[in-house]
């Protein structure tokens, strides 16, 4: 073992660049043994030993092999069970609409907008112009006022649309399974959670004091938003394996001045029995 070290080093390290470091994973897949190179943390190379040498592989679908192997088998990458933690997305979302409930009421009363709509300037006036306090607020500061209700209504609104959606985001993300589903899921969480934001900092509450305080629960959103974010972490390696075959095949053809072709085997070059890593030519057949 310590001979097999001692060769894999001497194999890696000329293709080291000055403050770079590697780490080497062992993968086993059909029935052929191979040595995946990871420098500075990043998968780089793929190696393959026949008896007291290492090849450099260069054939993708290999690559691929090996790097599937890695993931699923030694880096524990499994979709379907990374997505079983979305449960704990959708709890947490539930329970930051039910700490909503009724945190608006007194605000919508204070300015009509519980009993009149309120989608433009004139309809938000005219509810105002039905609650007594608003009424004087609205003609000492102006039409601003007015455009803070709007502002108010319009994220209730987004709110409410959001409330009625999670069941139906929640359902395609965990169809999806995929990183194009977890981008949704982000966006409607990062939508409630701006919305929940304008809403306590409106300066109705925070500047003229008109409104009580409204506090969310917006916790419950970054605690969601980070466990998306973990799986997101989880399983990108995988669904980027393709970019990650790429990679590793332009490493070995642009660190390894020798490369010849996609059909072209590995060169290694031996001394005195010892393994000096400038490639041997050998017949790719």
């Amino acid at each position: 073992m310590i001979i097999a070290n001692a060769e894999l080093q001497e194999t890696v390290y000329p293709y080291l660049k000055t403050g770079e470091t590697y780490k080497d994973k062992t993968v086993r897949c059909e029935n052929q043994k191979y040595e995946l190179i990871l420098i500075n943390d990043k998968e780089t190379f793929v190696l393959e030993k026949r008896g007291d040498r290492y090849y450099f592989v260069e054939d993708k679908e290999i690559i691929y092999d090996v790097l599937n192997w890695y993931y699923v088998n030694y880096q524990k990458i499994t979709p379907e069970i990374q997505f079983e933690n979305l449960y704990d997305v959708k709890e947490d979302i539930e329970h930051f609409f039910e700490d909503r409930k009724g945190r608006e009421d007194e605000c919508e009363q204070y300015t009509g907008i519980d009993r009149l709509p309120c989608y433009d300037r004139d309809t938000c006036l005219v509810a105002c112009r039905t609650v007594y306090i608003c009424d004087t607020y609205s003609f000492g500061i102006g039409m601003d006022f007015i455009d803070l209700i709007l502002d108010f209504k319009q994220n209730i609104d987004s709110l409410d649309e959001a409330e009625t959606k999670q069941e139906e985001i929640f359902n395609e993300t965990m169809e999806g399974k995929d990183l194009d589903a977890l981008d949704k899921y982000e966006v409607y969480i990062d939508e409630i959670k701006t919305s929940a934001e304008d809403i306590e900092n409106n300066e109705m509450i925070t500047t003229y004091d008109f409104c009580p305080e409204i506090e969310y629960s917006i916790e419950d959103l970054t605690s969601a938003k980070t466990t998306v974010s973990e799986i997101r972490e989880t399983i990108n390696p995988l669904f980027e394996i393709n970019n990650t075959v790429d990679y590793i095949y332009q490493e070995t053809t642009t660190r390894n001045p020798d490369f010849e072709s996609p059909e072209g085997a590995i060169k290694i070059l031996k001394f005195g029995g010892r393994i000096l890593n400038v490639f041997y030519l050998i017949d790719s057949e």
